[in-house]
C-alpha cells in the first residue's frame, strides 16, 4: 500500500510540473518581451447616438519588430447596447455609442512573437452622455409577410427625465415597389404595418421630450414569404347506395409553396347504426370504404387533414348512402340503449326513459313494440308506473318510459319489424336509490395552447372530467393520430395529466375516456372537442407580437352619450385614474362607474392560439380590485374569460364569491377591466404565450387618486346606466395626445366647475 501511495504522489507531482512548464525552464511568452498596446481616443465624452469616437492605437510599440495585428474589443458597455467597433483590426478604430453610459475598450497588439498584456495604457474609457432624448430601435427586423410591429420602447429621455413623457414620431421611409403599407399610428411606441410585398422596408423614429428632439434612428425590416397554409379538398361521389365502394380523393389538396403534404383521413361523429365501415388508408391521398348501412340517412362523415410541414388544414365531407333497390331484405337489429344516466341502473321512484338503438341497414322504416317481461315483486306493470311507449315515435326512434317503485331488476323487451322480418332483444334495468350515472370526459391541454415545438413536452389535462355521483374516475388517453415517422408515445396515459413529447412536426390527436368505479364509461365521438385534443408541433416558430393600452370607459360621443371606442390615457402622475367609488345598476348587473381596462393587442404571425396573463406586481396596501358585474357575471373584468362565472344556483354565495375574486392579482385574459379601491401606483405585467414562446413581460403603470385629490385639471362627462337613462354619475375622460403637448390649449377650454385642486369641463364642447 505504501508503494502505491508513493507512486500516486509522484504521478501528481509530474502533472503539476508539466502544468507550470517543468518548474521554470522553458519558453513561452513570459520569456519574451511583450509589445506594449497604447490606446487613446479623440474624446472621452460624447452624446449617445450623436457623436462618433475615434480610437487610436498608433502609439503602440514592440521590442521585437513591427506590430502585425491589431484587435480592439469592448470590455464593457451599457446593458442593451448594440454598438459595434469599425476597423477593429486596424490601428485606427471608431464607434458610435448608442446608449448612455460607460464604454471600456481594450486594444491588443501582436508582433508575431507575442501579444500585448492588459494594462491601463491599453484601455480607454468613454462616457456617453444623454442631454437630449434618444431614439433607439433594433438594428434589423427579419419577419414574414403580414403584420409587422416596430419597437421604440428602448428610447430614452434626457438624463433625469421621465420616459413616460416621450413623444414618438415614426415614419415608414422605404417600402418595396407595389407595396401599399402604411403605419397604423406613428405616435405609438409599438406601431404596426402590414407588409404586403416581399423585400426591404425601412422605418425611422424621432422622439421628442418637451422642446428637445432626438436624432433619427432607422431600422431595416427584411420581409420574406410566409408559409402558405395548405388547402384540403375532398372529391367524393354524390350518388351512393348501400353496398357501394365509396372512392375518396384528396389529391386535389394543394400547397401554394409546392410543399409535399401529409394526409390524414378518418370518420368523425358517428357511423350509421350497423355500419362496420373502415377506411382503406388513413395516410394516403386516396382512400375508400364500403357504405354498408343506409340506416336513417346513411350518413358517413369523413374528415381529411393535410399538413405541409408547418401548417395544417382540415375539411370534411358527408356521404349519404341510400337504400339499394332489388337486394334481398336484411333483417333489422334490435338494440336497447342505456337509460337516463347512460347506464342500466335506474333511480327508484324516478321516471326512466328507455330508447331504441335498433337499426335496419337497408334503411327500412321500423315499427317498435315495448314489453315489460319481468319485474320485482310489489311492482304493478299495468298501473300508472308501467311501461308506456313515448308520445313520439319515428321510423328510427321510439322511446318508452316507466317508473320503478321498488328495488330490483326490471327486464324490458324491444321488438322491431321492417315489415318483412322481426328482431327482438331484452335489457335489464336495476332500480335502487342512488343509481349510478355515467361520467363525462373533458379533454384539454394544460395552459390552453395547442401548438408547441418538436421536442418540447406538453401536458394534457383531463381534470375537467366529472362524475354526477362524485365517483372516483380512472383515465385512459389514446393517441389517435400522429405525423409520418413519429414514434412518440403518451406518458402516464392512465392519469389525469399525461405528457406528450412530439418527435416530428405535425398533428397529434389524443382522445380521452373516463370510467367510474362502477364500470360506467364516458361517451366518445371522434372529432368532438369535448373528448379529444389536437396538438400541432412545428420545427420553427414566430413569436407573438403585442402592444398594450390603458383604456377608459369614458364617453366618446359626448352629446349623444353613446358608448365610446377605446381611449388610451396614460394614467400618469399628471392625469391619473380618478377613484370615485360610484356604482351603476341595471336590470341584473351592477358595476363600478370608475373602472379602467388594460388591453393587450396581441397577434400571432403563425395563427397560433394565444394564452394571456395579466399580473398585478405592485399595489397600494389594502387594495381590492372590485367586481364589475353581479349575478350573471357577463363581462366581468372586461371579458368573461378573466374570472369564472357565478350563478344564483352556485354553492358559493355571491358575497363569498365576490370577496374571493376581489383578492385576485392575476387575470388570464387579454382585457381585464379593473376598479381599484386605494389611491397609489399600480404596476401590472402582461405576458402572452403561443405554445412555444412567450412575449413579454410588458409593464403598464397606473397612477390612481381619489377624486378630491386630483392633481391637475379633471375632465368628466355624464354617463348612462344599463337602462340607457341618463344618470348623475360622471365618467372620467382625458386630454388627447395633441392637447397633452399643447399647454396653450388649456386656456381655450371653457370652465364649468372648479375647486382647490380639480376642475371639470363640459367635454362635448371640445368637439367644436
Amino acid at each position: 500500500m505504501a508503494v502505491l501511495i508513493r507512486s500516486m504522489s509522484l504521478f501528481c507531482l509530474l502533472l503539476a510540473l508539466a502544468a507550470c512548464g517543468g518548474g521554470g525552464g522553458g519558453g513561452g511568452d513570459d520569456a519574451v518581451d511583450r509589445p506594449q498596446a497604447r490606446a487613446s481616443a479623440d474624446t472621452l465624452e460624447v452624446n449617445a447616438g450623436e457623436g462618433t469616437v475615434q480610437l487610436d492605437g498608433g502609439a503602440s510599440t514592440s521590442p521585437n519588430g513591427d506590430i502585425i495585428t491589431w484587435e480592439w474589443r469592448f470590455l464593457s458597455r451599457p446593458e442593451g447596447s448594440e454598438a459595434t467597433l469599425n476597423g477593429a483590426d486596424t490601428d485606427q478604430a471608431s464607434f458610435t455609442p448608442d446608449l448612455p453610459g460607460t464604454y471600456v475598450i481594450r486594444l491588443v497588439v501582436n508582433d508575431g512573437t507575442a501579444g500585448s498584456g492588459d494594462t491601463s495604457a491599453s484601455r480607454v474609457t468613454i462616457t456617453a452622455l444623454n442631454p437630449n432624448p434618444l431614439a433607439v430601435v433594433p438594428d434589423e427586423i427579419n419577419w414574414i409577410l403580414g403584420t409587422v410591429q416596430l419597437d421604440g420602447s428602448r428610447s430614452l429621455p434626457p438624463d433625469g427625465g421621465d420616459a413616460s413623457q416621450l413623444v414618438y414620431d415614426w415614419t415608414l421611409t422605404r417600402k418595396p415597389e407595389g407595396s401599399a403599407a402604411e403605419l397604423d399610428d406613428g405616435s405609438q411606441i409599438y406601431p404596426r404595418f402590414t407588409a404586403d410585398e416581399v423585400g426591404l422596408y425601412q422605418a425611422r423614429l424621432v422622439v421628442r421630450y418637451g422642446d428637445k428632439v432626438s436624432q433619427p434612428d432607422t431600422v431595416d425590416i427584411n420581409i420574406v414569404e410566409a408559409n402558405a397554409i395548405p388547402v384540403a379538398r375532398i372529391q367524393a361521389p354524390t350518388d351512393v347506395t348501400r353496398g357501394d365502394t365509396v372512392e375518396l380523393d384528396g389529391s386535389g389538396s394543394e400547397d401554394a409553396d409546392g410543399d409535399s403534404l401529409q394526409y390524414r383521413w378518418r370518420f368523425i361523429q358517428s357511423l350509421p347504426r350497423g355500419s362496420n365501415a373502415q377506411l382503406s388508408s388513413t395516410t394516403s391521398a386516396q382512400t375508400r370504404f364500403v357504405a354498408d348501412s343506409a340506416y336513417g340517412t346513411g350518413r358517413y362523415n369523413v374528415e381529411l387533414c393535410v399538413f405541409d410541414g408547418v401548417s395544417r388544414n382540415c375539411t370534411s365531407s358527408r356521404i349519404e348512402a341510400a337504400p339499394a333497390d332489388g337486394q334481398a331484405n336484411t333483417a333489422p337489429v334490435a338494440v336497447i340503449n342505456p337509460g337516463n344516466g347512460a347506464t342500466f341502473e335506474a333511480e327508484r321512484g324516478a321516471e326512466v326513459t328507455v330508447s331504441s338503438g335498433a337499426y335496419d341497414v337497408d334503411g327500412d322504416a321500423l315499427a317498435h313494440t315495448w314489453e315489460m317481461v319481468a319485474h320485482p315483486s310489489g311492482y304493478d306493470p299495468d298501473g300508472a308506473n308501467g311501461l308506456e311507449p313515448g308520445s313520439y315515435c319515428s321510423a328510427t326512434y321510439c322511446p318508452a318510459t316507466f317508473t320503478p317503485t321498488v328495488d330490483g331488476n326490471y327486464r324490458v323487451r324491444l321488438t322491431v319489424s321492417d315489415g318483412e322480418a322481426d328482431a327482438s332483444t331484452e335489457a335489464t334495468f336495476t332500480a335502487r336509490l342512488g343509481a349510478n350515472r355515467a361520467p363525462s370526459a373533458r379533454a384539454a391541454i394544460a395552459g390552453g395552447t395547442p401548438t408547441t415545438l418538436v421536442g418540447n413536452p406538453i401536458t394534457l389535462d383531463g381534470e375537467g372530467s366529472s362524475d354526477p355521483d362524485d365517483n372516483r374516475l380512472s383515465y385512459q388517453w389514446t393517441l389517435v393520430q400522429r405525423p409520418d415517422n413519429s414514434q412518440t408515445q403518451l406518458q402516464r396515459a392512465n392519469t389525469a395529466f399525461p405528457a406528450l413529447t412530439p418527435d416530428r412536426a405535425g398533428a397529434y390527436v389524443v382522445a380521452l375516456m373516463v370510467t367510474d368505479e362502477h364500470g360506467a364509461t364516458s361517451n366518445y365521438v371522434p372529432g368532438n372537442s369535448l373528448y379529444e385534443v389536437t396538438v400541432l408541433a412545428k420545427t420553427e416558430n414566430n413569436a407573438p407580437i403585442t402592444r398594450i393600452y390603458k383604456a377608459t370607459a369614458g364617453i366618446a360621443d359626448y352629446e349623444n352619450h353613446a358608448n365610446p371606442g377605446p381611449q388610451h390615457p396614460h394614467y400618469d402622475a399628471a392625469q391619473p385614474f380618478v377613484i370615485t367609488n360610484q356604482w351603476l345598476e341595471g336590470d341584473r348587473n351592477e358595476f363600478r362607474a370608475d373602472q379602467f381596462k388594460l388591453e393587450a393587442d396581441s397577434t400571432d404571425p403563425d395563427g397560433d392560439t394565444l394564452s394571456h396573463l395579466w399580473t398585478l406586481v405592485s399595489a397600494p396596501a389594502g387594495n381590492r380590485m372590485q367586481v364589475n358585474g353581479s349575478s350573471g357575471m357577463d363581462g366581468v373584468f372586461g371579458d368573461n374569460t378573466c374570472v369564472e362565472a357565478w350563478t344564483p344556483v352556485s354553492e358559493e354565495t355571491w358575497q363569498a364569491f365576490r370577496e374571493r375574486i376581489e383578492a385576485y392579482t392575476e387575470w388570464p385574459c387579454s382585457k381585464p377591466a379593473l376598479s381599484p379601491t386605494e389611491p397609489g401606483v399600480y404596476v401590472f405585467e402582461y405576458q402572452v404565450y403561443d405554445g412555444s414562446e412567450f412575449a413579454g413581460p410588458f409593464t403598464a403603470t397606473v397612477h390612481a387618486v381619489e377624486r378630491a385629490n386630483y392633481p391637475t385639471l379633471l375632465m368628466e362627462v355624464p354617463s348612462k346606466n344599463l337602462a340607457a337613462e341618463p344618470s348623475s354619475v360622471d365618467v372620467q375622460t382625458f386630454f388627447s395626445a395633441y392637447h397633452r403637448q399643447c399647454v396653450w390649449c388649456l386656456a381655450r377650454l371653457p370652465l364649468e366647475r372648479s375647486g382647490n385642486r380639480s376642475a371639470t369641463f363640459p367635454v362635448h364642447r371640445l368637439r367644436r
